[in-house]
């Protein structure tokens, strides 16, 4: 009987040890574990844009200044839809209005001088205009159905074409012949099923090629159009890849709307760095914002603001536009504004007390953009830089 009790005193003793040593075991395994989670390996391209950040943002409202367009009347500033903006280096005013297929002209002061293009496929005319840009007192102005930018010269106005195969999603004109154009095309993957890809070529307008700078295949809803017709409200929504923008040294500077982050690459194709960008505040008087080190894809899918424009101004300073996110119906329609260094260092915040539709322009100091009076008719408006 004893010795019935002592081999079962042993056998639970060695079971007892045995647990002991299997849980230690599954302990140091799951610091180990957590240890290896915790050193994996940083993105060594990404900077950290806010580590200055001490406490409150810069924030201040923009200055409005000017505003073109009214709902009824002279029909030289009713403005049916505007789409695009270009400045002058005399700051006139240049705003594409793609219902009436023309660019309209007006001087820094807001008066309207003249309307340059007509419905046509001709020289100077165009069928579905998509997008204008300006160098050297040229207007490059993209017809979507032609497939062609047409290069105006100001002085002038006589024009030339360049046609393109592709469709173009956005291009941006360079100092020496040379343009950058975003389109949408096409690969197999390795099952032979094609895929959607986004691609920035650079384009030699002497010699007709074009260099691959940058390729993506993120893409995300992005609304682009809000129209108010007899009280419905018409969404228009495309799938985009990356807002982009360049610096006076032809860098690009792509906003990566699943990371928050803006990406900078070289006119030779090679990724320089990249930066955060996502830092907002909701009370200029408190630390009321999200963590940008803690943030997360759903945070990002659910913020009452998200990215969606990044603008160069002629400074080289980069200014990422946050707008509200009308999925989650955020109360006002304050547009928020992170602007840092060319090299990604975050330099203050400031903020308009409007919503902007389409890609805004910052030129000498002073915002323009594209906004809605009252939901009601579209209006092209200038705010000073304070």
């Amino acid at each position: 009987m004893y010795s019935k009790l002592k081999f079962s005193y042993k056998h639970k003793t060695r079971w007892k040890m045995l647990i002991k040593s299997y849980s230690l075991i599954l302990l140091i395994l799951l610091i180990i574990n957590s240890c290896a989670k915790s050193q994996t390996p940083k993105d060594e391209l990404t900077k950290d844009s806010f580590s200055d950040y001490q406490s409150g943002l810069i924030l201040n409202d923009l200055a409005e200044d000017l505003s073109i367009g009214i709902k009824e009347g002279d029909e030289n500033y009713v403005l049916f839809k505007p789409t695009d903006i270009v400045i002058d280096s005399d700051s006139n005013i240049y705003i594409l209005d793609s219902s009436i297929e023309c660019i309209r002209k007006y001087n820094s002061n807001g008066i309207f001088t003249k309307n340059i293009g007509n419905k046509g496929q001709g020289p100077g005319e165009f069928l579905q205009l998509k997008l204008i840009e300006i160098q050297d007192d040229n207007i490059f102005a993209l017809d979507d159905m032609l497939r062609k930018i047409e290069i105006i010269d100001l002085h002038n106005y006589n024009s030339r074409s360049i046609r393109f195969r592709h469709e173009i999603d956005r291009f941006v004109p360079l100092q020496n012949e040379k343009i950058y154009i975003g389109y949408f095309s096409q690969i197999k993957d390795n099952s032979g099923k094609y895929k959607r890809i986004y691609l920035i070529n650079l384009y030699d307008r002497i010699e007709g090629l074009e260099t691959p700078i940058f390729s993506g295949t993120k893409f995300r809803k992005q609304i682009i159009l809000k129209e108010i017709l007899n009280n419905r409200t018409l969404i228009i929504s495309t799938a985009i890849v990356y807002p982009w923008a360049t610096n006076s040294l032809n860098h690009l500077y792509l906003l990566d709307l699943d990371e928050d982050k803006v990406i900078v690459i070289s006119s030779s194709g090679s990724v320089l760095f990249k930066f955060n960008c996502y830092l907002i505040a909701t009370n200029s008087k408190k630390n009321d914002f999200l963590d940008h080190k803690k943030r997360t894809k759903r945070d990002i899918l659910n913020s009452r603001y998200i990215p969606e424009y990044i603008i160069v101004d002629d400074v080289d300073r980069v200014w990422v536009l946050f707008t509200p996110n009308l999925d989650k119906k955020s109360p006002n329609e304050i547009t928020y504004f992170n602007v840092f260094s060319s090299e990604g260092k975050y330099l203050f915040s400031t903020k308009l007390n409007e919503k902007i539709y389409f890609q805004p322009v910052i030129k000498r100091n002073y915002l323009y953009f594209i906004t809605y009076i009252k939901d009601d008719y579209p209006a092209v408006k200038r705010a000073r830089l304070n």
